[in-house]
């Protein structure tokens, strides 16, 4: 067994003031800044509340990453750092020569706690890894204020949790002292009135992304729009399940979607949209292209109805020319002419990575019409086209076209359609005898490659099985 490593000389120092509270007190202002960490942990920890607020009141660095630390938020620790907070707002106190910041109460910085960074007089707040977009737009000069609360807003409940509720009303106490900023807003069951409580205490040009993944009506987005169109900064906007209430009149329903569109009009730095379930879309797709203002990287339009119009013009859109990520999953196809789906791939050829068009019905002859822009896509990695029905022929063609791509790793195919409704032993065998063709028709390019073929119900995972045609495994056994 490895020994332990003896506790520091900070350590014991630490645990030793722990212990002497009036010492700790009157030590706190005079301590160098390597002891912060160690002791704000010491006294977070041990519910040291009156040490806890000194070392608040005394933090030298710009950011205190709380949120790293309360993965599990404890209000009354919550309540020790807002009153050692009051008074630095207030002027009560001094602050160290680097002036606290940011307040930092996502789930991110949590090395800070093991590892010391840089210089003792450098801001110790990094920049988070998956920070996609830096502010197209400055914030507005009313909201520099004193200090910055920075939090991740997660709305799963009917109402707010204590936690945040009694953050809100702090804040809402010191209006002119302080501003609240969030990059991320997920919506999972709120109702709307509660949203619009939460999104008043929120600068809305701070939020860089927005998830609404609870079924809305469309009456209940069109209230949401106006403050979807003050989130000016967001590069990200995923929809999902927005329903038309079946009594509603047409023009009621073009009335609220005029008004959303007017709102998503602001979305200046949108580069992420999905779209999920989204009721009214058809025949009003367009619309909300031409609402863009910067080049799409992704689009996922999923189990949604679209028309003719709509998809032809997505395949001549200005703005998706540099699509990475398209996936039009669970949109029936085979209402419209394959052509509008080549033009859109020979446009996208040259960025296109992952291409997902699955259970979107397509047959045969209107997958060879793509075949020639597919087998241009160089820098595609991924492609998805389970459920559709597709004959061993055009598997083979398409197979014979994209294992030149040589970037793409993973290829997911339908079982040939020859084979659909054959009793299971019988397709499973008429199957890899399909795939000891294939594999000796395209050897040695197969080898880097993974190509599954969708069979029956696995037994493992309970999922449409994927059958490899090198290895006979399903999906679910693949180390990720």
């Amino acid at each position: 067994m490895k020994p332990r490593s003896p506790p520091t000389l900070l350590k014991l120092a630490t645990k030793r003031l722990m212990k002497l509270e009036a010492l700790a007190l009157a030590t706190v202002p005079k301590l160098p800044p390597q002891f912060f960490p160690t002791l704000f942990l010491e006294a977070y920890i041990g519910r040291h509340s009156a040490i806890l607020k000194a070392v608040v009141q005394a933090w030298p660095f710009a950011c205190l990453p709380l949120g790293a630390l309360m993965r599990t938020p404890h209000l009354r620790t919550l309540m020790t750092v807002l009153d050692g907070l009051e008074d630095l707002l207030t002027g009560k106190v001094c602050p160290r020569p680097v002036k606290l910041q940011v307040v930092e109460l996502r789930d991110i910085h949590r090395d800070f706690w093991n590892v010391w960074f840089g210089r003792p007089d450098s801001p110790i707040c990094l920049k988070a890894k998956h920070q996609r977009l830096v502010l197209q737009h400055d914030p507005r000069p009313h909201a520099r204020k004193t200090l910055k609360v920075s939090i991740e807003l997660y709305l799963k409940d009917e109402t707010l949790d204590k936690f945040l509720s009694h953050l809100f009303l702090w804040v809402e106490e010191r209006k002119g002292l302080l501003h609240v900023v969030c990059e991320r807003l997920r919506i999972l069951a709120m109702p709307i009135r509660n949203v619009s409580k939460v999104l008043n205490f929120v600068e809305l040009d701070s939020i860089r992304e927005v998830e609404v993944l609870c079924p809305w009506k469309l009456s209940t987005l069109a209230k949401f729009a106006p403050y979807l169109g003050q989130m000016i900064n967001v590069w990200k906007l995923r929809l999902s399940h927005i329903h038309v209430s079946a009594s509603m009149t047409a023009q009621r329903k073009e009335e609220l979607i005029s008004e959303f569109i007017s709102h998503f009009h602001h979305l200046d730095c949108l580069q992420e949209l999905h779209l999920d379930s989204v009721s009214f879309l058809e025949d009003h797709l367009k619309e909300m292209l031409r609402c863009l203002r910067s080049p799409l990287e992704v689009l996922y339009i999923t189990d949604c109805q679209l028309s003719e119009a709509d998809v032809r013009y997505l395949s001549r859109c200005p703005d998706i020319g540099g699509l990475k990520y398209l996936c039009l999953s669970g949109v029936v196809l085979t209402r419209f002419s394959p052509r509008s789906l080549r033009v859109l791939l020979e446009r996208v050829a040259a960025t296109l990575k992952v291409l997902e068009l699955e259970n979107c019905r397509m047959i045969g002859s209107r997958f060879r019409t793509i075949l020639p822009a597919l087998s241009q896509c160089y820098q595609l990695t991924r492609l998805n086209c389970l459920q559709n029905y597709l004959p061993m022929a055009v598997l083979k063609s398409l197979l014979q076209r994209t294992i030149r791509l040589k970037k793409l790793r993973l290829e997911l195919y339908p079982l040939p359609l020859e084979l659909c409704g054959m009793p299971v032993a019988e397709s499973r065998r008429r199957l890899e005898e399909f795939c000891g063709e294939l594999v000796e028709t395209l050897t040695p390019f197969i080898q880097t490659k993974k190509v599954w073929f969708g069979t029956l119900p696995c037994p493992t995972c309970n999922n449409q099985a994927m059958y490899d045609m090198q290895s006979k495994r399903c999906l679910c056994c693949v180390p990720s």
